[in-house]
């Protein structure tokens, strides 16, 4: 039975964390929200809603990220699609924690998220959080601060800065954000993109849009931005919200391809075929430029016959051409 999220977590509510993770959300909280603004209104109601499967060494981080917001209206759906790893077991831990949680098979990501959001009751302004994403302390006080006071007339959405951050190396960069978001940057996705997570949206535009698109596997956040600037504006809030964690099974890292492949299709099946053109002319353009440079280190004869051999050996592809094969 779904219920709502404690307000004011403390750190020391939550279960104890594994061995040797330090700081946020392990073992520092951020500071806590009043139980009303300082006029004496609500806080805005909001949601987050994070799709899981086989996460469980990232889930824990993820939850204890939001719970740890210390902000008092909040619902926080969990949608597990049937893990067979200690997913299970994490979300059975912090139960008491959550508004409402589920382990069951679905039909993806996509899926996930709509089931999840049609669980959501009472929140205005909803978010997705991946279980290999975190929010960043004091996210939620700074949507809620747009929501009650900031936010412009005709917003469906708003768009904080977020954080990348690189699992093998442990470097964490910003995310680029676009200095104007309209129905046309919009559509521009690989010059004008954000940090998902980092972007909350009204749940009644997601609903008046239709949610997202379950056909779609990698480019369903873009197209769910395109479908809300056509209906209402997105503000910008200068508050790190997220940060997203790249490492080898990430979906998009591993499928960039088909990811691209995706946006391109969006933007045909939404009526902007010269957006997907200029996307395609674009990827073009950067790949010949690469090619260009490649092609000055490896045309000649030092490279063929000292280094390429390595080079084959260490991207496991055979290391000498068939006879059939004239050499370049």
């Amino acid at each position: 039975m779904d219920r709502p999220a404690p307000s004011h977590i403390r750190l020391r509510d939550l279960p104890e964390p594994p061995p040797g993770k330090l700081g946020w959300p392990w073992t520092r909280a951020t500071r806590p929200c009043s139980r009303r603004r300082p006029d004496g209104s609500l806080w805005p109601a909001l949601a987050i809603v994070t799709p899981s499967f086989n996460q469980g060494r990232y889930l824990e981080e993820t939850l204890r990220s939001v719970l740890l917001q210390g902000y008092p209206n909040l619902e926080f759906h969990v949608k597990d699609g049937g893990s067979t790893d200690e997913s299970v077991a994490i979300l059975e831990r912090y139960a008491p924690w959550l508004t409402g949680w589920v382990s069951e098979k679905d039909r993806g990501q996509s899926h996930a998220i709509n089931k999840a959001m049609a669980r959501v009751q009472r929140a205005e302004w909803v978010t997705w959080l991946n279980s290999d994403d975190i929010l960043l302390p004091g996210a939620l006080r700074a949507v809620g601060e747009w929501a009650a006071a900031g936010r412009s007339a005709d917003a469906v959405a708003v768009v904080g800065r977020g954080l990348h951050r690189k699992e093998d190396t442990g470097r964490t960069i910003r995310a680029r954000r676009s200095p104007d978001l309209n129905r046309q940057t919009l559509r521009n996705w690989r010059r004008c993109a954000f940090l998902q997570p980092a972007c909350f949206f009204s749940l009644d535009a997601f609903r008046r849009v239709g949610g997202l698109d379950e056909s779609l596997q990698y480019a369903m956040d873009f197209d769910l931005w395109v479908r809300l600037g056509e209906i209402g504006e997105f503000d910008l809030i200068d508050a790190l919200l997220a940060r997203d964690l790249h490492h080898p099974d990430a979906k998009t890292q591993r499928a960039m391809g088909a990811c691209l492949g995706e946006i391109c299709e969006v933007l045909f099946r939404r009526g902007h075929p010269e957006d997907a053109r200029q996307t395609i002319a674009d990827l073009y353009d950067e790949y010949h430029y690469l090619a260009r440079i490649t092609n000055r280190v490896t045309d000649n004869a030092l490279y063929r016959r000292l280094l390429q051999p390595m080079v084959r050996r260490l991207l496991g592809a055979p290391t000498h051409l068939p006879k059939d094969e004239p050499e370049r």
